[in-house]
């Protein structure tokens, strides 16, 4: 597994891995060994849009199903080299649980990244999203109320809890009967650390992405996104900002493992871009300049799901938005590949069909992503 630490001007970019550290020249060919723990809610869609996208254009090989169908490599249940093929792929990025045997089925320099969110923000994000509420009967306001959560997720709703208890950490490999041993979480904190050469963070989404620009010798280019999986809050109840707070407060004390994962690479992330603010700051404006030059090149408005008519455009999720393309985003390929639903590209992905400007002509035949 490579270890990256880049001189970057006067000053050494600290790495996100704990050890000896050194000087080290900036990478003399890109990165294109990633293996990306694409855990729920935390912008892990648009890691994945990236991820792939730089796969598509630089014709690298993605770990795919092994089944064929699919967006997953096995989870719930940790890695096997058998979820997946083929076997030492470019980049991993699907959904999969972190296990020592993913290292021996990745190219033996593939770097390890992941990306994590305040639980106070993913937890209502994931209870939305999935509907939990058809099995809770329960708005996220009062069940995030609820005296023992725990005891309620393993009663009547024991499938939420992948999702709803930890999910962060769960996916990074630890088990549920390890997360109340607090020695336990900062060992496995520790663990995470020496393994991760980068962690994102979502409230620091761009600038993490800078980073990790940085780290592989990519190009800003490579880094353009449009988000997906929105959903449409045009009927939400704005909350009074003490009830937020409290809101907030409950979620953090539920998931307080995940907290205390994500506070730890939270101030990491913090304390590296207070070294170059303007750096960095200079850099994420190039980047939305980007990022809006392609929106404006491949987006006509963004509509509710329910509003289109192209099969390919239609997300996963409840009440999500998705976008009616330009008539130029039609034959564009770099459009097509930003715009494309997950659950249509990875359809394509497993079946091994281009995704490039002839894809959304043949969009408008049955295909039911849900």
């Amino acid at each position: 597994m490579l270890h990256i630490n880049i001189l970057c001007a006067e000053y050494i970019l600290p790495r996100f891995v704990i050890g000896e550290t050194w000087k080290h020249s900036w990478p003399t060919t890109p990165v294109h060994h990633i293996a990306y723990i694409k855990t729920h809610k935390a912008a892990s869609s648009t890691m994945w849009q990236i991820l792939s996208n730089y796969a598509l254009t630089h014709n690298l090989s993605l770990a795919l199903p092994a089944s064929g169908t699919g967006n997953k490599l096995g989870w719930p249940h940790k890695f096997k080299a058998g979820y997946a093929k083929p076997r030492h792929p470019d980049i991993l990025c699907h959904h999969s649980r972190l296990s020592k045997s993913m290292e021996d089925f990745m190219p033996s320099d593939a770097v390890f990244i992941t990306s994590l969110r305040d639980p106070a923000a993913r937890l209502e994000s994931a209870y939305n999203y999935y509907n939990m509420a058809s099995c809770t009967k329960l708005l996220y306001e009062s069940f995030i109320r609820l005296e023992n959560k725990t005891r309620f997720l393993l009663g009547r709703c024991h499938f939420l809890k992948y999702w709803l208890l930890n999910g962060q950490l769960f996916d990074l490999g630890m088990n549920y009967h390890e997360m109340s041993d607090a020695s336990l979480v900062d060992k496995k904190i520790a663990e995470i650390d020496e393994q991760f050469s980068l962690v994102v963070i979502v409230e620091m989404f761009d600038e993490s992405l800078i980073v990790m620009r940085d780290l592989f010798g990519w190009s800003t280019e490579d880094l353009v996104y449009i988000t997906h999986n929105q959903v449409d809050h045009s009927k939400s109840i704005n909350r009074h900002p003490e009830l937020v707070n409290e809101i907030a407060k409950l979620a953090r004390e539920f998931n307080q493992p995940d907290y205390k994962l994500y506070e730890y690479f939270h101030s990491k992330m913090t304390t590296l871009i207070a070294q170059k603010p303007e750096y960095y700051a200079e850099e994420v404006k190039k980047l939305n300049q980007l990022r809006e030059a392609w929106r404006m090149k491949c987006v006509k408005r963004t509509i509710l799901s329910s509003q289109s008519d192209n099969e390919y455009l239609i997300p996963f999720g409840m009440g999500t938005l998705t976008y009616e393309p330009t008539e130029t985003a039609y034959s564009n390929d770099m459009c097509v590949r930003l715009l494309i639903s997950e659950v249509a590209k990875i359809r394509l992905l497993n079946q091994g069909e281009p995704i490039n400007g002839s894809t959304f002509s043949k969009g408008r035949h049955k295909f039911h992503p849900r």
